[in-house]
Protein backbone atom coordinates (compact mmCIF):
# COMPACT_ATOMS: atom_id res chain seq x y z
CA UNK A 1 0.00 0.00 0.00
CA UNK A 2 1.05 3.61 -0.56
CA UNK A 3 1.30 5.92 2.43
CA UNK A 4 -2.31 6.40 3.59
CA UNK A 5 -4.42 9.53 3.67
CA UNK A 6 -5.47 8.95 7.27
CA UNK A 7 -2.97 11.12 9.13
CA UNK A 8 -5.15 12.45 11.97
CA UNK A 9 -3.07 10.67 14.63
CA UNK A 10 0.06 12.66 13.73
CA UNK A 11 -1.33 16.19 13.51
CA UNK A 12 1.04 17.34 16.25
CA UNK A 13 4.13 15.82 14.68
CA UNK A 14 6.87 18.15 13.44
CA UNK A 15 7.53 18.26 9.73
CA UNK A 16 10.54 16.40 8.38
CA UNK A 17 12.47 17.87 5.47
CA UNK A 18 14.04 16.46 2.33
CA UNK A 19 16.48 18.52 0.26
CA UNK A 20 16.36 18.15 -3.51
CA UNK A 21 18.55 19.15 -6.43
CA UNK A 22 16.79 20.98 -9.30
CA UNK A 23 16.57 17.92 -11.54
CA UNK A 24 14.87 15.85 -8.84
CA UNK A 25 11.64 17.81 -9.09
CA UNK A 26 10.34 14.55 -10.56
CA UNK A 27 9.91 13.39 -6.94
CA UNK A 28 7.02 15.84 -6.64
CA UNK A 29 5.83 15.23 -10.19
CA UNK A 30 5.65 11.46 -9.57
CA UNK A 31 4.54 11.73 -5.91
CA UNK A 32 7.33 9.44 -4.76
CA UNK A 33 9.69 9.05 -1.84
CA UNK A 34 13.08 7.50 -2.61
CA UNK A 35 14.51 4.76 -0.40
CA UNK A 36 18.21 4.03 -0.82
CA UNK A 37 20.10 0.83 0.11
CA UNK A 38 22.74 1.88 2.68
CA UNK A 39 25.73 0.89 0.54
CA UNK A 40 24.95 3.84 -1.73
CA UNK A 41 25.19 6.38 1.12
CA UNK A 42 27.92 9.01 0.98
CA UNK A 43 29.39 8.10 4.39
CA UNK A 44 31.78 5.07 4.26
CA UNK A 45 31.28 4.50 8.01
CA UNK A 46 27.57 3.76 7.63
CA UNK A 47 26.56 0.41 9.17
CA UNK A 48 30.16 -0.28 10.16
CA UNK A 49 30.14 -1.38 13.83
CA UNK A 50 33.10 -1.69 16.18
CA UNK A 51 33.60 -5.43 16.70
CA UNK A 52 34.16 -6.41 20.35
CA UNK A 53 35.90 -9.69 21.19
CA UNK A 54 33.83 -11.49 23.85
CA UNK A 55 34.15 -14.77 25.76
CA UNK A 56 31.66 -16.60 23.55
CA UNK A 57 33.54 -15.64 20.40
CA UNK A 58 36.79 -16.94 21.92
CA UNK A 59 35.09 -20.30 22.53
CA UNK A 60 33.74 -20.36 18.98
CA UNK A 61 37.14 -19.53 17.51
CA UNK A 62 38.79 -22.36 19.45
CA UNK A 63 36.29 -24.75 17.87
CA UNK A 64 37.23 -23.73 14.34
CA UNK A 65 39.97 -26.39 14.32
CA UNK A 66 37.27 -29.07 14.08
CA UNK A 67 36.84 -30.19 10.47
CA UNK A 68 33.43 -31.51 9.44
CA UNK A 69 32.96 -34.63 7.29
CA UNK A 70 31.93 -32.49 4.35
CA UNK A 71 35.04 -30.30 4.68
CA UNK A 72 37.26 -33.38 5.06
CA UNK A 73 35.89 -34.94 1.87
CA UNK A 74 36.44 -31.71 -0.02
CA UNK A 75 40.05 -31.57 1.18
CA UNK A 76 40.61 -35.25 0.30
CA UNK A 77 39.44 -34.76 -3.28
CA UNK A 78 41.57 -31.66 -3.68
CA UNK A 79 44.69 -33.47 -2.45
CA UNK A 80 47.33 -34.45 -5.01
CA UNK A 81 47.86 -37.72 -3.09
CA UNK A 82 45.16 -40.33 -3.73
CA UNK A 83 43.97 -41.12 -0.19
CA UNK A 84 41.08 -43.41 0.60
CA UNK A 85 38.54 -41.92 2.99
CA UNK A 86 39.86 -43.94 5.93
CA UNK A 87 43.46 -43.04 5.09
CA UNK A 88 42.62 -39.34 4.89
CA UNK A 89 40.69 -39.42 8.15
CA UNK A 90 43.72 -40.97 9.84
CA UNK A 91 45.90 -38.29 8.22
CA UNK A 92 43.70 -35.54 9.71
CA UNK A 93 43.54 -37.24 13.09
CA UNK A 94 47.33 -37.38 13.33
CA UNK A 95 47.55 -33.66 12.53
CA UNK A 96 44.57 -32.44 14.56
CA UNK A 97 46.68 -30.63 17.21
CA UNK A 98 48.47 -28.69 14.46
CA UNK A 99 45.19 -27.82 12.71
CA UNK A 100 43.62 -26.61 15.98
CA UNK A 101 46.63 -24.44 16.78
CA UNK A 102 46.79 -22.82 13.35
CA UNK A 103 43.13 -22.30 12.47
CA UNK A 104 42.38 -19.62 15.10
CA UNK A 105 45.15 -17.51 13.61
CA UNK A 106 43.49 -17.72 10.21
CA UNK A 107 40.14 -16.74 11.75
CA UNK A 108 41.54 -13.89 13.85
CA UNK A 109 40.29 -11.26 11.42
CA UNK A 110 37.21 -13.21 10.30
CA UNK A 111 34.60 -11.24 12.29
CA UNK A 112 36.22 -7.94 11.36
CA UNK A 113 36.12 -8.89 7.67
CA UNK A 114 32.50 -9.99 7.95
CA UNK A 115 31.52 -6.74 9.70
CA UNK A 116 32.92 -4.91 6.67
CA UNK A 117 30.55 -6.98 4.52
CA UNK A 118 27.61 -6.17 6.80
CA UNK A 119 26.82 -3.12 4.70
CA UNK A 120 26.38 -5.25 1.57
CA UNK A 121 24.29 -7.80 3.44
CA UNK A 122 21.94 -5.18 4.92
CA UNK A 123 21.69 -3.34 1.59
CA UNK A 124 20.07 -6.39 0.03
CA UNK A 125 17.14 -6.21 2.42
CA UNK A 126 16.38 -2.59 3.39
CA UNK A 127 16.05 0.86 1.88
CA UNK A 128 16.38 4.10 3.83
CA UNK A 129 14.65 7.45 3.40
CA UNK A 130 16.83 10.19 4.93
CA UNK A 131 15.15 13.32 6.25
CA UNK A 132 16.08 16.26 8.46
CA UNK A 133 14.30 17.93 11.37
CA UNK A 134 15.25 21.37 10.02
CA UNK A 135 15.12 23.25 6.71
CA UNK A 136 17.45 26.06 7.85
CA UNK A 137 20.95 24.59 7.89
CA UNK A 138 23.11 26.15 5.14
CA UNK A 139 25.26 23.00 4.96
CA UNK A 140 22.22 20.93 4.03
CA UNK A 141 21.33 23.38 1.26
CA UNK A 142 24.92 23.40 0.08
CA UNK A 143 25.47 19.63 0.12
CA UNK A 144 22.11 18.22 -0.92
CA UNK A 145 20.46 21.00 -2.91
CA UNK A 146 23.29 21.84 -5.31
CA UNK A 147 24.40 24.98 -3.52
CA UNK A 148 20.90 26.44 -2.92
CA UNK A 149 19.85 25.83 -6.55
CA UNK A 150 17.26 23.25 -5.57
CA UNK A 151 14.41 23.13 -3.12
CA UNK A 152 13.31 21.55 0.15
CA UNK A 153 10.05 19.72 0.91
CA UNK A 154 8.46 19.51 4.36
CA UNK A 155 6.65 16.18 4.78
CA UNK A 156 4.18 15.18 7.46
CA UNK A 157 4.92 11.46 7.68
CA UNK A 158 3.23 8.95 9.97
CA UNK A 159 5.53 7.93 12.80
CA UNK A 160 4.96 4.34 11.82
CA UNK A 161 2.94 3.26 8.82
CA UNK A 162 2.58 -0.13 7.20
CA UNK A 163 5.97 -1.19 5.93
CA UNK A 164 7.81 1.80 7.42
CA UNK A 165 9.72 2.16 10.69
CA UNK A 166 11.30 5.33 12.02
CA UNK A 167 14.84 5.64 13.41
CA UNK A 168 16.12 8.89 14.96
CA UNK A 169 19.84 9.10 14.29
CA UNK A 170 22.20 9.48 17.25
CA UNK A 171 25.65 11.02 16.89
CA UNK A 172 28.75 9.78 18.65
CA UNK A 173 32.54 9.89 18.54
CA UNK A 174 32.67 6.07 18.55
CA UNK A 175 31.16 3.42 16.32
CA UNK A 176 28.38 1.16 17.57
CA UNK A 177 29.82 -1.78 19.59
CA UNK A 178 28.84 -5.25 18.35
CA UNK A 179 29.82 -8.53 19.99
CA UNK A 180 32.02 -10.67 17.76
CA UNK A 181 30.06 -13.81 18.70
CA UNK A 182 26.90 -12.38 17.08
CA UNK A 183 28.72 -12.11 13.78
CA UNK A 184 30.29 -15.57 14.08
CA UNK A 185 26.87 -17.10 14.79
CA UNK A 186 25.15 -14.93 12.16
CA UNK A 187 22.52 -13.90 14.73
CA UNK A 188 22.36 -10.13 15.08
CA UNK A 189 19.23 -9.15 17.08
CA UNK A 190 16.94 -6.46 15.70
CA UNK A 191 17.82 -4.21 18.65
CA UNK A 192 21.50 -4.36 17.67
CA UNK A 193 20.68 -3.76 14.02
CA UNK A 194 18.64 -0.70 15.01
CA UNK A 195 21.59 0.57 17.02
CA UNK A 196 23.93 0.20 14.04
CA UNK A 197 21.35 1.88 11.78
CA UNK A 198 21.01 4.88 14.09
CA UNK A 199 24.70 5.54 14.87
CA UNK A 200 26.59 8.21 12.93
CA UNK A 201 29.77 10.18 13.57
CA UNK A 202 29.58 13.52 15.38
CA UNK A 203 30.71 15.26 12.18
CA UNK A 204 27.20 14.69 10.74
CA UNK A 205 25.31 16.14 13.70
CA UNK A 206 24.28 19.22 11.72
CA UNK A 207 22.00 17.01 9.59
CA UNK A 208 19.55 16.33 12.48
CA UNK A 209 18.66 13.18 10.60
CA UNK A 210 15.59 10.99 10.88
CA UNK A 211 15.42 7.78 8.90
CA UNK A 212 12.52 5.74 7.62
CA UNK A 213 13.35 2.09 6.93
CA UNK A 214 11.49 -0.14 4.49
CA UNK A 215 11.86 -3.78 3.50
CA UNK A 216 12.95 -3.92 -0.15
CA UNK A 217 10.46 -6.76 -0.66
CA UNK A 218 7.62 -4.28 -0.13
CA UNK A 219 5.21 -4.92 -3.03
CA UNK A 220 4.66 -1.22 -3.79
CA UNK A 221 8.33 -0.34 -4.27
CA UNK A 222 9.61 0.40 -7.77
CA UNK A 223 13.41 0.22 -8.32
CA UNK A 224 15.35 2.39 -10.73
CA UNK A 225 17.36 0.75 -13.51
CA UNK A 226 20.38 0.13 -11.26
CA UNK A 227 18.49 -0.69 -8.03
CA UNK A 228 20.30 2.18 -6.29
CA UNK A 229 16.95 3.68 -5.29
CA UNK A 230 13.46 2.31 -4.72
CA UNK A 231 10.39 4.53 -5.06
CA UNK A 232 7.20 4.52 -3.03
CA UNK A 233 4.21 6.57 -4.16
CA UNK A 234 2.53 8.82 -1.60
CA UNK A 235 -0.62 10.91 -1.36
CA UNK A 236 -0.25 14.68 -2.03
CA UNK A 237 -1.56 15.43 1.47
CA UNK A 238 1.75 14.58 3.17
CA UNK A 239 3.52 17.50 1.42
CA UNK A 240 3.00 20.50 3.72
CA UNK A 241 5.79 22.91 2.71
CA UNK A 242 7.88 23.58 -0.39
CA UNK A 243 10.86 25.90 0.05
CA UNK A 244 13.09 26.96 -2.82
CA UNK A 245 16.74 27.87 -2.47
CA UNK A 246 18.28 31.33 -2.90
CA UNK A 247 19.81 30.30 -6.24
CA UNK A 248 16.80 28.42 -7.55
CA UNK A 249 16.16 29.17 -11.24
CA UNK A 250 13.05 30.94 -12.49
CA UNK A 251 12.04 27.79 -14.38
CA UNK A 252 12.16 25.56 -11.30
CA UNK A 253 10.20 28.13 -9.29
CA UNK A 254 7.56 28.25 -12.04
CA UNK A 255 7.35 24.45 -12.13
CA UNK A 256 6.99 24.24 -8.35
CA UNK A 257 4.19 26.80 -8.26
CA UNK A 258 2.39 24.96 -11.06
CA UNK A 259 2.65 21.68 -9.15
CA UNK A 260 1.23 23.29 -6.02
CA UNK A 261 -1.71 24.78 -7.89
CA UNK A 262 -2.52 21.50 -9.65
CA UNK A 263 -1.73 18.90 -7.01
CA UNK A 264 -0.38 20.20 -3.69
CA UNK A 265 -3.00 22.86 -2.97
CA UNK A 266 -2.64 22.34 0.79
CA UNK A 267 1.13 23.09 0.76
CA UNK A 268 2.70 26.45 1.64
CA UNK A 269 5.42 27.74 -0.70
CA UNK A 270 8.35 29.77 0.62
CA UNK A 271 11.39 31.43 -0.85
CA UNK A 272 14.64 31.68 1.12
CA UNK A 273 16.64 34.86 1.63
CA UNK A 274 19.86 35.53 3.57
CA UNK A 275 19.69 37.14 6.98
CA UNK A 276 21.37 40.56 6.67
CA UNK A 277 22.89 40.45 10.16
CA UNK A 278 23.99 36.83 10.64
CA UNK A 279 24.95 33.61 8.84
CA UNK A 280 21.36 32.49 8.83
CA UNK A 281 18.56 31.72 6.39
CA UNK A 282 15.15 33.38 6.45
CA UNK A 283 12.10 32.53 4.41
CA UNK A 284 9.08 34.43 3.16
CA UNK A 285 5.68 33.00 2.26
CA UNK A 286 4.88 33.03 -1.47
CA UNK A 287 1.73 30.89 -1.65
CA UNK A 288 -0.33 30.16 1.51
Amino acid sequence: MAIPRQLKHINNQRLLYKFYKPDTIKALENQTLAFTPPKWFNDPFEFLPRVIRDHESEVLLRKTGIITKKQAEKLRRASQIHYTKSEFNMFLKDRQPIIESQTPNEFESFARDISGQLLDIISKSIGVLCLSKSWKNPLMWGHYSLGFQGFCVGYLLPYESRGLSRVDVTYSDSRYPLKESMILKNTIPRSELNGITARKALHWKYEEEVRYIIDLRHPDLTPNNYSTQFYLRHEPVIVKEIIWGMRCSHQIKTNLIELVRQRYTHADVYETIPDMDAFDICRTLILP
